[in-house]
């Protein structure tokens, strides 16, 4: 057997601001069109500006696709005036170094389409809709064929992105999703994506409502390592958090916006916990999507890791563990993951980086990044992938001929067998 091993060289606050975690030549319809199954390793470059496709960066990493967020008053700062310059060259930019392009599309504020009011950066809905579906599919038309898939506004549950209701959005969801279908019938649209946060309340409190307190208070306690050494331990610190204001309105989010299967071709997963929690997410997901008629494929447009500040941080972990984190999501399913953030705005700005960059503030390599490249080229172009039965403490996932092992506290090894 042929061997090919490499080593990723490293090793509750539980509710806190949940909701605001976060963080070219024009194309006619006969252009050629890009595959709805995805380029499976990409990196988010959301760092210095949002008008530069950093090819370099990418192709360093072995990534070969990148999203970028659009807001309105970017392509039509009037309504009777568009400007498609800018966008024009960035996409003309991602096309000639072959980076597939994904777009989110924003509202945003301050803008003559939407609602006036809002603070902070939180999108607001639009004043008509009729105006808001005629700019997406005047965008969407206009790249048909050169963006693969697009999104409609970003974590709504969030305040800090959308500044309206659920109620709100749903009008906006269900009138851009036909836009973008009548522009680009093979355009993919997901869905907004719930920030990664969510899943450790809405999971600690699906189990709890099924009469499963022990496990949901277990959850929440390792769904929330990362960020916190607080643990709970009573059933009332338990409801305390789950049934807090902001905690009944995410929970309220995320299971409405499963009932709308038709709005999503692909589920959109934002995920900055740790590596071994994913199967039971990806479970979870699947289950909610099955009791709505259909599992849609999951594709993970943020995965990354937070650390609550310095001193819990460590760059070794952070290296050794982004191999498990995207093999992890691979090998569960997961049709294409990006890496965010390629470098973090908020380190660059003298703030706490929650979430962790693959290059720090001063442009160094951090060993995560070296893990990315090591898994992209190892596992570029598989087509098929399953997890393998190991010991208690051993996981291990098949991609084609490339068997992918490693211990809980271990680094990864990569093998090519028969």
């Amino acid at each position: 057997m042929k061997k090919m091993i490499f080593a990723a060289t490293v090793p509750l606050i539980l509710f806190v601001a949940i909701q605001n975690f976060g963080r070219a030549t024009r194309c006619s319809s006969g252009s050629r069109q890009i595959d709805r199954d995805p380029v499976r390793f990409g990196v988010v470059q959301l760092g210095e500006d949002n008008t530069t496709i950093y090819c370099d960066r990418l192709e360093g990493l072995g990534a070969g696709a990148t999203w970028m967020k659009v807001p309105w008053k970017f392509i039509q700062p009037a309504q009777n005036q568009w400007n498609f310059d800018l966008l024009d060259e960035l996409v003309d930019e991602a096309e000639s170094c072959g980076i597939e392009l994904a777009i989110k599309l924003r509202t945003g504020q301050g803008h003559w389409g939407v609602r006036p009011g809002g603070n902070g950066k939180g999108s607001r809905p639009p004043r008509n809709l009729d105006d808001y579906a005629q700019w997406v599919f005047t965008v969407v038309s206009r790249y048909r064929g050169r963006v693969r898939a697009y999104a409609l506004e970003n974590e709504v549950s969030a305040s800090s992105f959308w500044a309206g209701s659920y109620d709100d959005y749903e009008p906006l969801w269900r009138v851009g999703h036909e836009a973008i279908k009548a522009a680009d019938p093979d355009a993919v649209v997901v869905d907004f994506g719930m920030p990664s946060p969510s899943y450790g309340i809405a999971i600690a409190r699906w189990r709890y409502d099924h009469g499963d307190v022990s496990g949901a208070i277990d959850w929440l306690n390792r769904y929330f390592a990362h960020r916190t050494s607080v643990r709970i331990e009573t059933e009332q610190e338990l409801r305390r958090i789950l049934f807090a204001p902001e905690a009944e309105r995410t929970y309220d989010i995320m299971m409405r916006h499963f009932q709308n299967p038709a709005l999503y071709d692909a589920y959109q997963l934002h995920f900055y916990e740790p590596w071994d929690l994913l199967p039971e997410v990806f479970r979870w997901i699947r289950a909610r999507m099955a009791e709505h008629g259909e599992i849609k494929p999951i594709e993970v447009w943020e995965i990354g890791y937070a650390f609550v500040d310095d001193r819990h941080y460590d760059e070794e972990i952070h290296g050794r563990d982004t191999v498990k984190l995207l093999v992890t999501a691979l090998g569960e399913g997961a049709r294409n993951v990006f890496y965010l953030p390629f470098t973090s705005a908020r380190a660059r700005q003298g703030r706490v980086e929650t979430v962790r960059g693959l290059v720090d503030a001063d442009g160094h390599r951090r060993p995560a990044y070296f893990s990315y490249q090591k898994t992209a080229a190892a596992l570029e172009g598989f087509a098929s992938a399953r997890r393998i039965s190991g010991g208690p403490e051993e996981w291990a996932y098949q991609f084609d001929d490339v068997l992918v092992r490693w211990t809980r506290d271990g680094e990864a090894v990569f093998e090519r067998t028969p």
